[in-house]
């Protein structure tokens, strides 16, 4: 999922996912809780955050457990740092 503002913004959305799915330089600046699921990184001269929330199957609660797929469906969300 991306932002609306993010849509507008930022023009080749294929480099940008290639960048998100690339992404492998976590540290404490750009993944403060050291759990590699938020991440920021500057893209076309924009800073970009991308972070995965683990939801329940039925998208309305959090998942009991993220590490069991049979209950998680993992929702990633790219936007602007702005929008944070």
């Amino acid at each position: 999922m991306m932002t609306a503002h993010l849509q507008h913004t930022i023009e080749d959305k294929v480099g940008l996912l290639k960048a998100v799915a690339e992404f492998n330089h976590f540290n404490e600046e750009n993944d403060p809780y050291g759990e590699h699921n938020f991440f920021r990184f500057k893209f076309e001269e924009e800073w970009i955050i991308a972070r995965f929330d683990y939801y329940a199957p039925d998208m309305e609660h959090g998942s009991e457990d993220a590490t069991d797929l049979s209950k998680t469906v993992r929702v990633l969300t790219i936007m602007l740092a702005i929008d944070y």
